[in-house]
């Protein structure tokens, strides 16, 4: 699966995208949410700014 990364420190030139392993799950008591799209706040990118 694809994953946005970071390695250090940095702005926004320091984000990026990756080849994964997809996650496993390993006990009766956890799920594995496919997401599909998400949210960027200000906050958020003015953090990475």
């Amino acid at each position: 699966m694809k994953a946005i990364v970071v390695e250090r420190a940095g702005g926004p030139e320091v984000l990026q995208v990756a080849e994964v392993p997809r996650p496993r799950i390993e006990r009766d008591d956890q799920v594995l949410v496919q997401v599909k799209a998400v949210g960027v706040n200000p906050i958020d990118y003015k953090m990475r700014g």
